[in-house]
């Protein structure tokens, strides 16, 4: 069987969410990014300070750890090599201006309440939830490798409170929000790889 390691340690911060890196464990606490080394004795590494993380999630094929952060709630990409040379005290192997800034943003968005990535048809797409809309994003690869707007719903009369993403049957993607009084649904079917052959679909639900 293989070992199982138990690790215990009391931060000072609450913790607000998690995501395996590998072997290690990146937490998200309201007062900061920390890594918790499960490849050795559980010790623990600040990587970035006096910054709330609310979601996290990462994406190690594309570099990246995708977070709402902040007092503004943005919605950040920070480099996984930015954070490995912080966590090793080196410095990270690319030069350019976003890897010495450490993240890229997604869009402008501020305010969001939560988002979901899925894979679908080889594309990695991201649904977010805002103040008073919904934005889809699509990953661009090289040479923009960041995520791009694919489609928005703005204006909503409540503040989406959840998001989620899903796949169905494989051949349909469904992104689901809840306002305060209503479930929408809006259903993505592909008829074949091309994007012109996408059928859109919408559902609307009130709640009880």
């Amino acid at each position: 069987m293989p070992e199982i390691r138990k690790y215990k340690k009391r931060f000072n911060s609450e913790i607000n969410c998690a995501s395996l890196w590998g072997v290690n464990l990146l937490i998200g606490t309201n007062n900061g990014l920390i890594l918790l080394d499960r490849s050795g004795q559980g010790q623990v590494y600040p990587l970035i300070a006096n910054r709330k993380f609310q979601q996290i999630d990462v994406l190690e094929n594309n570099n990246l750890v995708l977070s709402i952060s902040g007092k503004k709630n943005k919605l950040r990409c920070y480099y996984l090599s930015w954070l490995k040379s912080k966590f090793l005290n080196t410095q990270p192997s690319k030069q350019d201006a976003a890897e010495r800034q450490g993240y890229i943003s997604v869009g402008d968005l501020e305010g969001c309440a939560s988002y979901k990535l899925v894979k679908f048809e080889r594309i990695k797409f991201l649904v977010v939830a805002m103040r008073n809309g919904v934005d889809v994003f699509a990953w661009a690869p090289k040479p923009y490798n960041r995520f791009m707007l694919y489609k928005t719903f703005q204006n909503l009369v409540h503040r989406p409170l959840i998001v989620d993403l899903t796949v169905e049957d494989g051949t349909r993607l469904k992104w689901t929000f809840i306002q305060l009084f209503y479930h929408h649904e809006f259903s993505l079917k592909m008829k074949d790889r091309s994007e012109s052959n996408m059928l859109l679909r919408y559902y609307l639900h009130r709640q009880n």
